[in-house]
């Protein structure tokens, strides 16, 4: 074991047996500063403060992992080894320090009020244990890292929890392996593209985009061949499990049509908009029924089955209109965003209801029915401006994103009320309801180029938003990823409620280029990413795929928490040019990415188009989560592998206390779910030993009723068993 931090002498012929490894040394005084223990791990020097566990790698480069501790107790030693190290500092016996212990884990008691945190070595890396009592909430649970340059985060073997309450939410995790629950190829001999995806009610993906092959996989649907033009937009609906296909379907007309952005409602329609250079694009009950520039956007609903068009209509003026995204209320009514360059643009009840220059975005409602607007606005400067992505919450206020290169763009109650400079800034806009009010409204960017590319909205209010940025001057706050690597990177940011100030914002990329793209939050408010990379050192955490596979570019996904900290990130690709679009997040946590891809070694996991289908590209629809997820699968007992067993009575209180029995060491995934299938706590152990193990969940807060618990060891088995609370 080395101790390089701090600069002493060691008198090894005075010395104990050294530790080999996998224990932490007391500060019995021989060193200065904060430090109160000291490890090893892989050939770093790990150090613990009373709120930080800090990395020094051998090249010196620092990282650190800080305890957001709202009351800390005390740091003491556990496990207490036969060896002890004398340090003889020097020639003066007032400066030596003897018989200092090693311990086999550190606790911090009381991180959080009746949560003791104890660290340990597991595996390959550090383990994390959340030991909570019976006043203790999981919930409380919060770390913040930070890497400057980039330092990879501290290696982690697991987090675990031991008599857990995860309070309403799922148990917090520090690692998740994540697998590819299915991924297929889609597409036929020409041009295919996805751009965007949605999860319908029985959980199944949905992905829209354009072709041009005459051979594109159908099932059922409006159009049964290309009607013209360089392209035509499809939808295809797949089975939950990626295997089969529900309907799919061209539309278009006899020009160039693109899907660009899809939703689906609560009853399993589709609402799809995008471009269109077709005077004869398939309409019903339009708005606006004839072409009206040489590209209008266009807005249309699918019927669950995918036979019949709701309505479908143009949207545009006499200039260039581009559909981009969409977003649908609980009303199911669309909110459609995206660019013109017209200044007869349809609008009501605006906001902004003059053109602004060289071209604008635009924001709008459709009626539910599709046959009116409830509002439409310009959005934009006296320069130019793209509305790249749309989220509606469930108060009905509408959030937008894009680029504008115009500084008088429209600014009220912003974080960044003034042009960052460069060729474009990414914009952050809040419409109120009625579509005529600004709640807020303003930029962000450097002095680069930035590009706004979607945007969602948590439960609390919170603003996410995810885009590219070539500025390294682009306003972070507590990064993940402090700086900006290649000429070009993805980031992420968090806004507060009223957009007023950031809640977290970081890069995203490696040395060469990369792009996040789309964004989605799962029902616990994590963060899904995709996009795409030419960094071959993208940074990648619990990877289901950590190389770079090759060309051009690769997909990558990632998943963060509320606060930016990452809990997964993974390359997706083959050895030729792979880009991501889009990402959706299932029922079940699972996130559903879709893109286009030239490579014909994509991965592939129970596909329903086992190959590249021909041409330039094809599409891929592919879903990410951590182990398993679902209440299906074998009942305990089982004669082999994987077993669980309820330890609790049944019907159980106010938790729930099971025992799984591990047939070989390995990981560990536990998952509670309602009758509803959503789940409603989750936990992963690393490196558990063979044997019998127990676990106790409780949905403390939740309302009595009947839960699932399902256990999956990667390798070994899955179990599942039925629990009643009372």
């Amino acid at each position: 074991m080395r101790y390089g931090i701090f600069c002493f002498c060691m008198a090894a012929s005075v010395m104990a047996s050294a530790p080999a490894g996998g224990c932490f040394l007391a500060n019995g005084g021989q060193w200065n500063g904060e430090a109160l223990f000291m490890t090893e791990l892989a050939g770093s020097e790990v150090w613990l403060t009373a709120d930080r566990i800090v990395v020094r790698d051998e090249n010196g480069e620092v990282a650190a992992t800080e305890m957001q501790r709202a009351d800390p107790g005390a740091v003491t030693g556990e496990g207490e080894l036969p060896w002890r190290v004398n340090f003889l500092l020097g020639n003066d016996p007032s400066g030596w320090f003897t018989s200092v212990p090693c311990y086999s884990a550190v606790r911090y008691e009381d991180a959080w009020p009746g949560v003791d945190i104890l660290v340990s070595h597991g595996g390959s890396g550090l383990r994390f244990e959340a030991v909570i009592d019976s006043a203790g909430c999981a919930a409380q649970v919060s770390f913040r890292h930070d890497h400057p340059g980039m330092v990879r985060p501290i290696p982690s073997g697991g987090f675990i929890l031991s008599d857990s309450r995860p309070c309403g939410g799922p148990i917090p995790m520090s690692a998740a392996d994540v697998e590819l629950s299915w991924s297929t190829f889609l597409g036929g001999s020409g041009e295919d593209r996805t751009y965007s995806i949605g999860i319908g009610p029985d959980g199944g993906a949905y992905v829209t985009g354009r072709t041009s092959s005459p051979d594109y996989p159908l099932e059922g649907g409006i159009q049964d061949s290309l009607a013209g033009g360089d392209w035509d937009g499809f939808v295809t609906r797949f089975t939950p499990d990626g295997g089969q296909l529900v309907y799919s379907t061209y539309f278009g007309g006899s020009d160039s049509d693109n899907g660009y952005g899809i939703k689906i409602g609560s009853d399993g329609s589709a609402y799809v908009a995008g471009p269109t250079e077709s005077s004869d694009f398939p309409l019903q009950n339009p708005i606006q029924p004839d072409l009206s520039g040489s590209s209008d956007a266009f807005v249309l609903k699918l019927s669950p089955e995918g036979d019949a068009l709701e309505y479908s209509t143009y949207l545009g003026g006499a200039g260039t209109d581009r559909g981009r995204d969409l977003a649908v209320d609980a009303q199911g009514r669309a909110h459609v965003c995206g660019s013109t360059t017209s200044e007869d643009f349809p609008v009501a009840s605006a906001y902004q209801p003059d053109y602004g220059g060289s071209g604008d975005a635009f924001a709008c409602r459709l009626s539910a029915s599709g046959g009116s607007l409830d509002f439409s606005t310009y959005l934009g400067g006296s320069l130019a401006e793209d509305g790249e992505g749309i989220h509606v919450d469930d108060e009905g206020f509408t959030y937008l994103t894009g680029t504008t290169a115009s500084s008088d763009f429209p600014v009220f109650g912003a974080y960044q009320g003034s042009y960052g400079g460069g060729g474009s800034d990414c914009f952050v806009t809040k419409l109120a309801p009625g579509g005529d009010q600004v709640e807020f409204s303003g930029f962000l960017g450097g002095s680069g180029d930035d590009q706004g590319q979607n945007i969602a909205a948590g439960a609390d209010g919170s603003v996410f938003l995810v885009g590219i940025t070539g500025s390294s001057d682009f306003p972070v706050q507590d990064p993940y990823q402090s700086d900006l690597l290649g000429p070009s990177d993805g980031f992420v940011a968090g806004f507060t409620p009223s957009g007023g100030s950031l809640a977290f914002s970081t890069f995203i990329g490696g040395s060469a280029d990369d792009q996040a793209r789309d964004l989605a939050l799962s029902g616990t408010g994590n963060l899904h990413v995709v996009g795409y990379t030419s960094s071959s050192d993208f940074p990648t955490v619990n990877a289901y795929q950590p190389d770079y596979a090759g060309g051009a570019n690769d997909v990558f996904a990632l998943e963060m928490d509320g606060t930016g900290a990452v809990i997964y990130s993974t390359y997706l690709g083959g050895s030729e040019n792979d880009s991501g679009r889009g990402v959706a997040v299932d029922q079940e946590g699972g996130a559903c990415l879709t893109g286009g891809i030239a490579s014909d070694d994509f991965p592939t996991v129970d596909p329903f188009q086992g190959s590249f289908g021909g041409g330039f590209t094809d599409s891929f629809v592919a879903r990410l989560a951590p182990f398993s997820t679902g209440v299906e699968g074998p009942a305990y007992p089982q004669p082999e592998g994987l077993a669980m067993v309820l330890l609790s009575p049944n019907p159980t209180g106010s938790r729930i206390s099971v025992q799984v029995s591990m047939p070989g060491p390995g990981g560990l995934r536990l998952e509670l779910y309602d009758t509803a299938g959503r789940l409603v706590g989750s936990s992963v152990s690393q490196d558990l030993a063979e044997g019998l193990h127990r676990f106790d969940l409780g949905p403390c807060g939740s309302a009595p009723g009947v839960y699932f618990l399902r256990a999956h060891a990667p390798g070994q088995g899955t179990a599942s068993i039925k629990a009643v609370i009372l």
